[in-house]
Parts: structure tokens; sequence; C-alpha cells
């Protein structure tokens, strides 16, 4: 195996770790959040943008509120954004 093999597998095993501990962070995290509703979040968008994602979660049989909580719980989890 040559130096720069050695190197990349070394990287590789490390970005696998730092991943495999954000994933169980995540979890712990996201646990610790719970599902009870207790809080409002407020913010203002464009109408027109609105207005369009309304329109694609209606035709994917959800609401904007469920879409930008499961949003949000998934970036819990990963504990990144992406």
């Amino acid at each position: 195996m040559s130096g720069n093999d050695f190197i990349s597998n070394l990287e590789s095993l490390a970005k696998q770790s730092v991943e495999r501990k954000r994933a169980l962070d995540g979890e712990e995290k996201f646990d610790a959040v719970g599902t009870q509703a207790d809080a409002t979040i407020t913010f203002r968008v464009n109408k027109a943008l609105k207005d369009e994602f309304t329109r694609v979660c209606k035709k994917n049989h959800s609401t904007p509120s469920r879409e930008i909580k499961l949003f949000m719980n998934e970036v819990i989890r990963k504990q990144k954004l992406d």
C-alpha cells in the first residue's frame, strides 16, 4: 500500500467516524426534542413563494407546516444542513 493510499484510507475512516458521531448525537438530540408542539415560529416570506410552496404541498397531500417540521427534524438528526 502506498503512502497516498494509506492517507486516503485514514481520511476516509476519520470522515466515517465523524459522520457516525454526528448521527448518534443527532438521534440523541432528536429524542430529547420530543414531539409536543409547544412553540410557534413566525417569519415572513414572499407571497409568491408561500403560494407555490402551499400548492406543491397540497399536490403531495401535505401542508407547509408539516413539511417545515419534517425538514427541521431531519436537520436535527443529521446535525447539519444540506
